[in-house]
């Protein structure tokens, strides 16, 4: 597998942390920086992620370790930064590691029968999270609920075009104002329409094979750039 980095560059408002032990827990900037996730090795537990304070230009490695007093685990994915924590996307752990932004300290993971090789974490609408998962045309929903989000199930969009299995890897859902999102996989020639209020998916639109990227205008109209069969 080849190893990736994917960079969120977030903006952090008045995010400061306090201790009064000799080596106090690491600062994250107020203003912005960008986390990056070490996919690590393959069948290994060596991910990590470090994290570049945009700032005062100083780079944290292993942070998650050095706060944890462990690692976070095998193939580290993605990230996103959703109401104000990390969610990280562990691929070859089969969970979602949620963080504090200021710390890196765990706060909590989710796991679930959907979760199993996560890859890309969306926000869909208030208290609702989709994670698209890398090797099937699945989404595992997570809701908010007792003060943290937890696994409720998840969306098999598989049924609407037969897939070849030689090709895989989803993408980041888009989101849109009217209750729903549209999803892409790069096995097909289609992308899929779902309702974010029900969580079902409504149509699938055929395109090219292999839907790579995608983007939506001012006008809120999608483009979408196809691969093209190989």
């Amino acid at each position: 597998m080849m190893k990736k980095l994917f960079l969120f560059a977030f903006s952090l408002l008045a995010l400061v942390s306090c201790n009064d032990n000799d080596d106090p827990a690491p600062k994250v900037n107020a203003y912005s920086g960008v986390f990056v996730c070490n996919q690590g090795a393959f069948m290994a537990t060596n991910a990590s992620l470090s994290y570049y304070d945009g700032k005062s230009g100083v780079v944290q490695n292993s942070v998650f370790e050095n706060a944890n007093g462990a690692g976070i685990g095998s193939l580290c994915q993605s990230m996103s930064v959703i109401d104000n924590v990390g969610f990280v996307a562990m691929n070859g752990s089969s969970r979602v590691t949620v963080i504090d932004l200021s710390t890196f300290k765990e706060l909590y993971t989710i796991t679930g029968e959907g979760i199993q090789r996560p890859a890309l974490i969306e926000k869909v609408g208030e208290g609702k999270i989709y994670v698209t998962d890398y090797d099937k045309p699945l989404v595992s929903v997570l809701e908010y609920e007792n003060g943290r989000y937890v696994y409720k199930g998840m969306i098999d969009y598989s049924g609407f075009q037969e897939l070849n299995p030689g090709l895989r890897e989803s993408q980041r859902p888009i989101v849109y104002p009217e209750n729903f999102c549209v999803v892409k996989w790069e096995s097909s020639d289609k992308v899929y329409k779902i309702d974010t209020g029900t969580d079902k998916v409504v149509a699938a639109v055929q395109v090219l094979d292999c839907p790579e990227s995608s983007v939506v205008d001012k006008n809120n109209k999608l483009w979408v750039i196809s691969q093209g069969d190989y």
